[in-house]
């Protein structure tokens, strides 16, 4: 087998750019010494991270797309989730990208960090002439979808015309915080993605800026979150999760449920329907927006989909979009409701990474039954 198709198969996404090493085996602690592991902040606030490699005592290489605030280099480590006397925690002096890096295709995707100063045990990565292949394929390769969304274009809504929106923290098992969207269907229970579970979750209700402290805003721990059982974290099928939450919803002109679709209901191309979340507001920003913003979206056919994405399901998944590419679902707004008729038809699952194009939504009616019975036993 060719050493890039090994690669391949060991390689699947994790989101944002960052890949994970499926199978293999654990290596002798130290063996590669010329390892980093680079920590940032992202313009949302969440903490990331990426692989890189010691190159010279100052320098270490990684990809363009690694990049973000306070960015930290651990060097010497083994295992992550201890304090090694091997570690070294060095901060990022300077971060210097490709000029010719493309964000939207990621063309020229590799970037140089300044500011290591490192010790004996650690050695240094040899750079041959030429780069090799699989080399090339670690810094370039990346999900064609993510499963986080972000609204595009838009507009900022009325504060509180959508009182059933939820805004969702999640802390990972890595400790990094994501954010997503959701939606309230019960005083007890939260609709959103599967792949927006945590550790621990938090769920805010009435607010329309997430950044400023709201009378109505009110926050409430998640006692228990259940994914549907099918949920795949490679393809998104069944992304669909309920959230229990540990208090009762106080119902106010800012708080009140979604209606949920009857059995028999279906969407059809052509129908108008709408997204709101607070994530970033255009396609090449970095700015997230701290209002409450929405989108309109046509639903579209099947057909639609399944050439932009390999793993689209029709049975249980819908497809939206804008004709005129200039309004989207896309980061921070995952787990949010596709709204018609004043009913949610479904849950943003995921769209294409770095363009606007139809998005994928996980189709509400199809799990009905599995959203009742999980109610009524919780």
């Amino acid at each position: 087998m060719p050493a890039v198709l090994i690669l391949l198969t060991f390689l699947l996404p994790l989101g944002d750019g960052a890949e994970e090493v499926i199978g293999g085996h654990e290596v002798p602690p130290h063996s590669r010494p010329y390892m980093a592991l680079i920590s940032f902040l992202k313009v949302d606030g969440n903490r990331s991270s990426c692989g890189g490699f010691l190159v010279r005592d100052y320098f270490v290489l990684t990809a363009a797309h690694c990049t973000g605030s306070s960015m930290t280099v651990i060097l010497g480590a083994h295992n992550l989730h201890e304090q090694e006397k091997t570690q070294q925690i060095i901060p990022v002096e300077k971060a210097i990208p490709h000029l010719g890096y493309n964000p939207l295709n990621h063309s020229n995707d590799i970037m140089l960090l300044k500011g290591c100063v490192c010790s004996a045990l650690l050695h240094l990565s040899r750079l041959p002439g030429k780069m090799p292949p699989v080399l090339i394929l670690l810094t370039l390769l990346l999900p064609l979808e993510a499963g986080a969304e972000e609204i595009i274009g838009g507009h900022e809504v009325k504060p509180h015309s959508y009182p059933y929106m939820a805004f969702i923290q999640s802390v990972k098992a890595d400790g990094n915080i994501s954010y997503c969207g959701g939606f309230l269907v019960q005083d007890y229970f939260v609709l959103t993605a599967a792949h927006c579970e945590g550790e621990s979750m938090t769920v805010m209700l009435g607010a329309h800026n997430i950044k400023a402290k709201e009378d109505t805003q009110q926050i409430i721990s998640v006692e228990k979150a259940i994914s549907h059982p099918a949920y795949n974290k490679v393809d998104y099928s069944y992304d669909i999760m309920l959230l229990k939450l540990k208090s009762k919803a106080k119902r106010t002109k800012a708080v009140s449920t979604l209606m949920l679709p009857q059995s028999d209901a279906q969407v059809k191309p052509g129908d108008v329907c709408h997204v709101a979340g607070w994530g970033l507001t255009s396609i090449n920003g970095t700015k997230v927006s701290s209002c409450l913003r929405e989108a309109e979206l046509i639903i579209q056919e099947d057909q639609e989909c399944e050439k932009i994405f390999y793993n689209y399901f029709k049975t249980i998944q819908i497809c939206a979009g804008d004709p005129n590419n200039v309004q989207d679902a896309s980061k921070g707004d995952s787990g949010g409701p596709l709204v018609c008729d004043n009913r949610a038809y479904g849950v943003i699952a995921y769209g294409k990474k770095g363009e606007i194009s139809s998005g994928v939504f996980t189709k509400v009616v199809y799990f009905l039954p599995w959203i009742s019975r999980n109610m009524k036993v919780l």
